[in-house]
C-alpha cells in the first residue's frame, strides 16, 4: 500500500534518468535524539549552487529534522564529487558497525565502459572506490572528517584519505554482516562476471 505522507521531497534537486537519481538513504545511529539523516543522489548544473564544478555530480548530504524550518531546507552539503558519465554512480551508503561509526558511501568508476579514464586505480580522485568519513566532526575545509585510522596513502602526491578500499567498477549496494562487522559489497559486472566482495582497508 502506498502511503500518502512523504519524508523528504528533493525531487528538484535530483537528476532522474538513467542511473541518475536519488540512490540511497541512511539514518544517523543517534537519530532519535538528533533528528539526522544522510542521502546520496545525483544532480546537475541546472540546480542552483550544485555541481559547481562539473556538469554532473554525485551529492552526499545531511538533513536534520527542526521544528523551526522543513526538512528539505535543512540540506548540508558534505560532498560533492564530480560524475564525467551519467552511469556508474554508485549508490549505497550506510553506516558502520563501529563503536564510532562511520559513514561508508559506495562510488562507482564513473562511468561509459572499462573505465576509459582509469578512475578506479585513481587514488587523487573520489571514483571507484568505498568511501569512509566522520559525519560528526569536521577537518579544516571540509564538512566532515577523515578517520585517523582510514588508510595512509602515500605512493603518489593528492591521494585522498576517505579512500578505505578502490578498485571497483560500480559497488552498487554494500552491507555489513551484524555478528562480525565484516562489509560485503556486490560490484556490477560489465559484459559476463558480477561479484560479491569482502570489502578489506
Amino acid at each position: 500500500m502506498i502511503q500518502s505522507n512523504t519524508y523528504l521531497d528533493i525531487s528538484n534537486r535530483v537528476k532522474n534518468s538513467g542511473e541518475m537519481d536519488l540512490l540511497s538513504m541512511a539514518f544517523h545511529p543517534e537519530y532519535s535524539t538528533n533528528g539526522k539523516s544522510y542521502v546520496n543522489y545525483v544532480s546537475d548544473r541546472s540546480v542552483s549552487n550544485q555541481c559547481t564544478q562539473s556538469n554532473r555530480c554525485t551529492i552526499i548530504s545531511e538533513f536534520i529534522e527542526n521544528k523551526t524550518i522543513k526538512l528539505e531546507d535543512s540540506e548540508r552539503i558534505l560532498m560533492e564529487i564530480d560524475q564525467p558519465y551519467s552511469n556508474h554512480n554508485g549508490g549505497q551508503i550506510a553506516f558502520g558497525l563501529e563503536d564510532n561509526p562511520y559513514l561508508y558511501i559506495g562510488m562507482g568508476d564513473g562511468g561509459y565502459g572499462d573505465d576509459p579514464e582509469d578512475n578506479s586505480q585513481d587514488l587523487t580522485n573520489l571514483l571507484g572506490a568505498i568511501l569512509r568519513i566522520d559525519v560528526n566532526h569536521f577537518d579544516t575545509g571540509l564538512q566532515y572528517s577523515i578517520p585517523l585510522n582510514n588508510p595512509n596513502w602515500t605512493d603518489s602526491s593528492g591521494t585522498r584519505r576517505e579512500i578505505w578500499s578502490y578498485g571497483f567498477r560500480n559497488p552498487w549496494r554494500f552491507s555489513f554482516d551484524p555478528l562480525d562487522g565484516a562489509l560485503y559489497a556486490g560490484d556490477v559486472g560489465q559484459g559476463r562476471v558480477e561479484e560479491i566482495d569482502v570489502i578489506k582497508k
